[in-house]
């Protein structure tokens, strides 16, 4: 039994690991997105006659994981404010991302960003009291200020006085000692335009191509030197047939109306089933999985007691699987807004590409 087990398993493996298909993914997205979206991301491309079944080879892209730039270049930024340079060891980790939001991501004052006359992201602005000045363009352009100034301070000691004294050189965001400090550091993108864009291309995928990535956490999701997005990683990737995007759109347009019979009827007919089919239940659980969780749906309750109250009041039965990695999707692009300090609504930044799906596919 064992042995047979065994080799099921091998089998399974040998089938799920076949980068064949990923790169087929890759060729799909990357045919689909980039003629429309390159401006603002980049998706490496497959290289024909060098993939098989064990091996993927793609265009490279430059670029830091998201998690790792952002990291580096905010402590960059503590480094500068407290006069002294600032290392992981320095600081621990939680307390390094609380010193990030008191500094970068101010709670006090809240605009609106709006697209098409819709709200879809609620930015968490900075006071514009400080010498940070309330934008993270204007940080951007004082770091790469700050490159040049090196360099070229360095330059000239380093070949004229360093024959006397010992040579200039500066720690990087590895804390390696490097003569010159790189001009291809990623750059970390104004929050708005990165989640716009993020939401935008997602939208576009699923709406438009329905073929998507299922997988858009930050370990996905490089930033390049040119301030672009690389987006790597196809292996959760999930084609959608038009009749489940009919119905994923008009699910999304009844939540971003805020609809409530809308968003119970159109989550039944996707396939959600509760034990007592309470309607409030369903529209409440179907709004936090494709929309958005805040304190508007939680009703003022901590995260404990408002699952606490649902888990009470229902449970679901079943939940539609063919939109599982829409729904993922949905969660991982959440989970960044809420990292960047935003609250942020899937259904209305994604309302526009529903309904030009539908009217599009209205005579069909």
């Amino acid at each position: 039994k064992k042995k047979k087990k065994k080799k099921k398993k091998k089998k399974l493996q040998k089938k799920e690991f076949d980068y064949r298909k990923e790169a087929n993914n890759l060729r799909t997205v990357y045919d689909n997105v980039m003629p429309a979206y390159g401006n603002d991301v980049c998706i490496p491309r497959p290289m024909d006659g060098l993939c098989t079944k064990n091996l993927l080879v793609m265009s490279f892209i430059p670029g830091e994981k998201l998690e790792v730039a952002i990291r580096g270049k905010l402590r960059e930024y503590l480094s500068m404010k407290l006069g002294r340079h600032v290392t992981e060891q320095d600081i621990p980790s939680e307390q390094l991302l609380q010193e990030i939001r008191k500094q970068f991501w101010k709670k006090d004052n809240e605009r609106e960003i709006k697209a098409g006359g819709n709200p879809t992201l609620r930015l968490l602005s900075i006071r514009g009291g400080s010498w940070f000045g309330g934008s993270l363009r204007f940080y951007r352009y004082l770091l790469s200020a700050r490159r040049y100034l090196y360099n070229a301070l360095a330059f000239c000691f380093n070949c004229t006085l360093a024959l006397l004294f010992v040579p200039l050189t500066w720690i990087d965001s590895r804390s390696v000692s490097v003569p010159y400090l790189s001009y291809d550091a990623p750059i970390v993108p104004n929050p708005e335009r990165f989640l716009k864009t993020l939401l935008s291309v997602h939208g576009y995928q699923i709406f438009k191509n329905g073929a998507f990535n299922g997988d858009p956490h930050p370990g996905n999701i490089l930033l390049m030197p040119d301030g672009r997005l690389g987006l790597i990683d196809y292996g959760q990737f999930k084609y959608l047939s038009k009749d489940e995007r009919k119905h994923l759109a008009e699910l999304i347009i009844a939540l971003a109306d805020r609809n409530s019979e809308r968003i119970v009827e159109k989550a039944k007919e996707i396939g959600f089933r509760s034990k007592h089919m309470d309607p409030y239940f369903i529209e409440v659980m179907t709004t936090i999985g494709f929309d958005r969780l805040d304190n508007d749906i939680r009703k003022g309750m901590s995260s404990i007691e408002f699952f606490t109250l649902m888990r009470n009041l229902d449970e679901p039965v079943k939940i539609p699987g063919n939109y599982y990695l829409v729904q993922r999707t949905v969660f991982l692009l959440r989970g960044l807004s809420q990292l960047l300090q935003f609250e942020c609504s899937v259904a209305q930044h994604w309302k526009p590409f529903a309904q030009r799906f539908l009217l599009e596919n209205l005579s069909q």
